[in-house]
């Protein structure tokens, strides 16, 4: 709008080009003034804080977002806005089901996902419940959170969740389908390379080496066991054992690592413990086990089969510990003799 200097005063509009839909809520409402000062005189009531006040290049539009304003003032401009009501809004429609991804086995953790709906949903809670083993007499068990971790009271039942969405206008609820019934932990198991290799390799001080192995199901790692033997008549080495998360195929963070072992040259060959300082709680997945050895070098040597790109070594101070995460490494085909025993 253009407004001269022989303009009246008076209610002038401001129209946009095409209607603005806005939802319930506080607006800010103002004007952005052109290049000649002082033609145009504004009223305005005095309150409090009420005007926001920043410069702004004309030529160039109003900025987006508006900025930090340069002042706050008390001129509450006579100024307004005309609407015309929108339709009724309605409360958020399932058109599919929440789902449930995960192992239905103690220890293992649930995810929810909240299906599809209608109607924008702005949030949702979650409501998980237990289930008889035919998905009938169901109770509610788990907080407002798209996960659950299964429990041994879960064991020999189902679970499923009720997903409730919201929005401005009101709010439903949806609820997926029953797992299947949930297992308890497995007596126990092992998870790496439990036969002997048939090349041996004196171990270097200083260094640590991992294999990636498959935990099959969640379990509680207690200890690493590898095959040892001896390079040495004398002396000794010591060793502990490590668990690298993967990351992309390699091995990441540091999750653990067991209490030292030393091996005296002229020990007999076998499998040796190395026991964890505690239990290691995992999901199912993959991870990197294996040793980082330090003392004298070549005192003791673990057994290998060949399988390409099977292992990841670098270099790392023993008395400093195993670096975490696992840092850059170089790749070979020793697969280690080594396995995890779980519960």
């Amino acid at each position: 709008m253009t407004f001269g200097t022989t303009a009246q005063s008076g209610w002038y509009d401001l129209p946009f080009p095409s209607a603005v839909p806005l939802s319930a809520g506080t607006y800010w409402i103002g004007l952005i003034d052109g290049v000649t000062s002082n033609v145009i005189a504004l009223r305005y009531d005095s309150v409090a804080n009420s005007s926001a006040v920043g410069p702004d290049t004309y030529s160039d539009g109003p900025t987006n977002p508006f900025g930090t304003p340069s002042r706050y003032d008390a001129e509450q401009l006579s100024l307004y806005a005309t609407y015309t009501p929108g339709a009724a809004g309605s409360s958020p429609l399932n058109t599919g089901p929440p789902t449930i991804s995960g192992t239905t086995q103690q220890g293992a953790t649930l995810t929810a996902t909240n299906g599809t709906w209608d109607n924008n949903p702005t949030s949702f809670g979650y409501q998980w419940q237990r289930c008889d083993a035919s998905g009938n007499a169901c109770g509610p068990i788990g907080t407002n959170s798209s996960t659950y971790a299964v429990l041994l009271a879960d064991v020999d039942s189902t679970i499923r969740v009720a997903v409730t969405a919201s929005n401005a206008y009101g709010q439903n609820t949806a609820t997926s389908a029953q797992t299947a019934v949930v297992q308890g932990l497995p007596s126990g198991g092992t998870f790496g390379q439990t036969s002997v290799g048939p090349t041996p390799d004196p171990m270097l001080a200083d260094r640590k080496r991992v294999n990636s192995y498959q935990l099959p199901v969640a379990g509680t790692v207690t200890k690493l066991t590898v095959y040892l033997q001896s390079n040495a008549s004398s002396g000794q080495q010591v060793l502990k054992g490590v668990i690298y998360s993967d990351s992309g195929g390699a091995p990441g963070a540091l999750l653990a690592v067991s209490n030292e072992l030393t091996f005296h040259g002229g020990d007999a060959a076998g499998w040796y413990d190395l026991v964890l300082r505690s239990g290691l709680s995992l999901q199912p997945g993959a991870y990197w086990i294996g040793l980082i050895s330090g003392g004298t070098s070549y005192t003791a040597a673990f057994r290998w089969t060949s399988v390409s790109g099977s292992r990841r070594y670098n270099t790392n101070s023993y008395a400093s510990g195993p670096s975490d995460p696992f840092g850059a490494a170089s790749t070979d085909s020793e697969q280690i003799s080594i396995y995890a025993t779980y519960s």
